[in-house]
């Protein structure tokens, strides 16, 4: 929220020749979901809104090169972002090649690297130019394929925090796994923002996180030395995004366990001297799962200092009832982690820990509600891989300080009166099977308030149900939900009153995302909620190596209706790694998963190989829908006339009476100058299967209202688009062509009006269909730019 919002003022530098005239309205994110409680929404955006991303030609604007590989055992490894891209206005840089003051991306890979990339033109600096890169050290790789979908090195998992308000320049923080010759060693380090040098006080080797450091001294407030081991670097997941105390001198960060074989931790560093202070493992434990901190959007922090923490399975059966064992739970701590202040453990944790179904998946939010409303106005909320949402009053948590099983059951979550279990958004409402590829949620929420009310905004997926009532691996909509907090009304231990809980507000229920990372919300203060998500596009077990890997896919959602405004484009073409694109590949490069995009001035940065920027283009263009669109079918609907139908259809198949095109008119009246034209149509397959569509030109006239397959136009003999789009995916999505050569021709040559045929070759019949001019969203668009 406000927190986002670092100063207002609009000021101009000159540094060794290079001028900065600065926004004015600085939007930082320093840190994962832009504050430390994780609410993941800007509210000082004044560029972007629904209207004009839908109709605005919202577009990729640049890309930075991409980020270095490194060789590893005679193997060169691409480089991957996890790490969410941090952004920071007004940032001094002062390096060999560069000075002066500069608005700044920052992104860490998984190969060990740290880069500053300019964000904005700045006098002969163009965008996405590489200020500073620091490497903190040749990475391990996973051992085990499965676990980071390669193996790929493990290098930076988790996103970096920066610290503004406490050191000038600025600090960023950053963990990374380094080859220390015995297998690799979790380290934590601090750059400087100007330049990417060890900060002052800070050794280049950074501050080691293993188990001699972590069993001395008492660190570990869950029982002390010995009680608890912190395994070998490459079985430690450090995803969880790194946070930071308002006064910059607590560190916090999270680790889980790579394939059931550690106990999650949470370390605490104390910056001022560089050394870890304190500590807490999920158990006493040592080579088993036990309560893993592996969320990527790491702990929360509230206003009042307390630290939260969500955590996976334990040890089933061995550990159910097992006391100072934290699987499945939420757990509040002081600043210091001097101790447990609370926990929440949900009453079925029992069938969660069978099914390895982990509610750390789902990092928590602190939300503060208006006290004359409610009486918990002080709450955090979370999900996990069930798909199920929990609401808990966080200053009187209902869980035990030493045992799980002593006061979870019944549910004490807060629950919509007289519902005994909190509110599943992902079905099927079942703990069994959910973890892998079952599993329907592994993203934190994102908040936001219109002004009257508080809503949540989650991403993840659905299942079909089994015949056991459980979840299949099979994905459908909603993959976007969004959720209303009521203040009153809720039901508490068994009391109806003015207590808040969750309504299933809205959902959308044709989109369906794959590997989701956590959305976030920009607006104008209350006004205008966007709803960005990037969706990995590839299963949870599946390899980001080959070199059939689908790209990623960025969403803008509007956040009143949940209609998709625009994404990415997204045919599984290869990429090419050219100066120049065609708007028929994907933009995006391949990144990690559950990653999630950061947006500052109109600007929207997604971190993949490298940074790639999207935005509006310099001058608005023209955006067309259709004067007349209609499809033909042949075979007993010949002579059928689509012209009012709402959505269009193509398939070609050896079926008589299955063939089908669909047919689009645009005016050119009032088009003058044309540097793209872009045909963008929304999408969806029958069956979820791949197959290609191509344009074509339509040189004759035709008529909405009377054109039938028998009186048909005939279609060119090539198509327009350069590669073919492959369309992928049981969903409404955009695909876009470039149609740039053949309008440029047709406008040259007089024409007033220009028709476009989509067909399909040899689809295997599958049904693709798309919205019309009639649709009531989404109706296909012809982009000109001037």
């Amino acid at each position: 929220m406000l927190s986002w919002i670092r100063c207002s003022f609009l000021t101009s530098f000159l540094f060794a020749g290079v001028i900065q005239s600065l926004p004015v309205q600085a939007q930082d994110t320093l840190m994962f979901h832009g504050n430390r409680q994780r609410h993941g929404w800007n509210n000082a955006e004044t560029i972007l809104t629904p209207a004009v991303v839908r109709n605005g030609g919202f577009g990729r604007l640049w890309d930075s090169p991409r980020f270095n590989s490194v060789t590893i055992g005679g193997v060169t490894y691409a480089p991957h972002l996890y790490a969410t891209p941090l952004y920071a206005d007004k940032v001094f840089i002062s390096t060999g090649s560069f000075t002066g003051i500069f608005n700044v991306v920052f992104a860490a890979t998984n190969n060990g690297d740290v880069y500053a990339v300019n964000a904005i033109a700045n006098g002969g600096v163009a965008a996405g130019t590489i200020l500073w890169h620091t490497n903190l050290g040749k990475p391990v790789v996973v051992p085990i394929s499965s676990l980071l979908e390669g193996p790929i090195p493990m290098g930076v998992l988790s996103t970096p925090v920066i610290d503004r308000t406490n050191y000038s320049p600025g600090r960023l923080y950053v963990t990374s796994v380094v080859d220390n010759g015995t297998g690799g060693e979790w380290r934590v380090f601090a750059l400087n923002l100007s330049n990417g040098t060890t900060a002052p006080g800070w050794l280049t080797a950074g501050v080691a996180i293993n188990n001699r450091a972590l069993n001395i001294n008492n660190i570990n407030k869950n029982g002390g030395n010995g009680k608890a081991t912190f395994e070998a670097a490459t079985l430690m997941s450090q995803r969880g995004a790194l946070n930071i105390s308002s006064l910059g001198n607590n560190l916090y960060i999270p680790f889980g366990g790579y394939n059931d074989t550690a106990a999650g931790w949470l370390v605490v560093i104390d910056t001022t001297k560089a050394k870890i202070l304190s500590a807490f493992s999920g158990a006493q434990s040592s080579q088993v799962v036990n309560g893993g901190m592996w969320g990527a959007g790491g702990v929360s922090i509230d206003n009042d200092k307390n630290v939260y923490v969500t955590t996976g399975n334990s040890n089933h059966p061995n550990d159910d009832t097992t006391p100072n064992t934290w699987g499945e739970s939420l757990l509040k701590f002081d600043s210091l982690l001097t101790s447990l202040k609370g926990s929440y453990t949900p009453a079925n944790y029992i069938a969660l820990e069978i099914g390895d179904i982990d509610i750390a998946a789902s990092s928590p939010i602190a939300i503060d509600l208006d006290p004359a409303t409610t009486d918990a106005p002080k709450l955090v909320v979370f999900g996990g891989k069930q798909g199920t949402m929990y609401l808990v009053n966080r200053v009187s948590l209902p869980g035990s300080l030493t045992n799980r099983s002593a006061t979870s059951s019944p549910e004490k979550s807060l629950l919509a009166s007289p519902i005994a279990h909190p509110l599943n958004i992902f079905g099927p409402d079942s703990a069994l099977r959910g973890n892998s590829e079952y599993a329907k949620m592994r993203s934190t929420p994102a908040y936001f308030n219109n002004g009257s009310t508080n809503y949540l905004y989650i991403s993840g997926v659905s299942k079909t149900t089994d015949g056991d009532g459980g979840a299949t691996i099979n994905s459908v909509p909603p993959s976007i939900v969004r959720l209303r907090i009521s203040p009153s009304g809720g039901y508490n231990n068994g009391v109806v009153g003015r207590w808040p809980y969750l309504i299933n507000d809205l959902s959308n229920n044709n989109l369906l995302f794959l590997s989701p990372g956590a959305p976030v919300v920009t607006s104008n203060k209350s006004n205008n909620p966007l709803v960005w998500v990037l969706a990995a596009n590839v299963r949870r077990s599946s390899s980001l190596l080959s070199p059939t890997t689908p790209h990623p896919i960025l969403y803008a959602i509007d956040g009143n209706d949940l209609t998709l405004l625009w994404n990415s484009s997204n045919s599984w073409n290869f990429w090419s790694d050219s100066t120049t694109w065609h708007q028929n590949e994907a933009q995006l490069q391949v990144g990690g998963k559950y990653s999630t995009p950061t947006i500052a001035h109109g600007t929207v940065f997604v971190g993949t190989d490298r940074i790639q920027a999207f935005g509006l283009p310099a001058t608005t263009p023209k955006v067309l829908t259709p004067t007349a669109d209609t499809y033909v079918r042949d075979g007993i609907y010949a002579s059928t006339n689509f012209g009012t139908a709402s959505t269009l259809e193509v398939k070609t198949t050896s079926a008589v009476g299955s063939n089908r095109n669909a047919y689009f008119a645009f005016s050119l009246n009032g088009v003058s100058s044309i540097s793209r034209a872009t045909l963008r149509i929304c999408v969806d397959t029958s069956d979820g299967t791949s197959v290609p569509l191509d344009v074509f030109a339509v040189s004759a006239p035709w008529s909405e209202s009377t054109m039938t397959w028998n009186n048909q136009v005939g279609l060119g003999t090539s198509p327009l688009n350069l590669t073919p789009i492959s369309l992928n995916g049981k969903q409404y999505i955009w695909y876009e062509f470039d149609v740039t050569s053949y309008v440029q021709t047709q406008k040259s040559s007089g024409a007033t009006a220009i028709s476009f045929v989509l067909h399909s070759k040899n689809n295997g019949g599958t049904n693709i269909n798309l919205k019309s001019r009639e649709a009531s969203v989404n109706q296909p668009q012809l982009v000109i730019n001037p």
